[in-house]
């Protein structure tokens, strides 16, 4: 079983999610988490403007960007046609899981029970999100 490489959240102890409802905004948020120490940010697919907003992001080419919110195989392959560098679902479906792993694109799947996060790490994704938390 092999990791997917690179994991290019390691090093951060928190992932800011930002869920936007002008993609412009993008920018200006991110220059905040910067000024602030942060050098990563996860733009959730949740508005209308969230494809865009990742774009721009990704162009900034001002810190990590992560696609947040993907729950769709056609979401996984977007993200990584969008130069994401990684994504993170609120799910661990078979079909997220395995588009990662299809292309390469590194993921933190989410779990909510044992046997998810059992099925997760027996796939190689060994970085997890408890998802919703209290659930565990």
């Amino acid at each position: 079983m092999e990791i997917l490489k690179p994991r290019p959240w390691e090093g951060f102890n928190v992932i800011p999610l930002v869920v936007l409802d002008e993609a412009v905004r993008i920018l200006p948020v991110m220059d905040a988490l910067l000024a602030g120490g942060l050098e990563i940010i996860e733009v959730g697919l949740r508005s209308s403007c969230a494809r865009e907003a990742l774009s721009l992001a990704v162009a900034a080419r001002k810190m990590v960007v992560a696609a947040g919110t993907v729950r769709t195989s056609e979401q996984v392959y977007w993200a990584a046609d969008s130069g994401a560098d990684f994504a993170v679902s609120p799910c661990s479906t078979e079909s997220v899981l395995e588009s990662s792993i299809n292309i390469g694109l590194p993921l933190i799947p989410s779990v909510a029970t044992v046997t998810e996060a059992q099925r997760t790490l027996d796939r190689g994704f060994f970085d997890l999100k408890v998802y919703p938390a209290h659930s565990l």
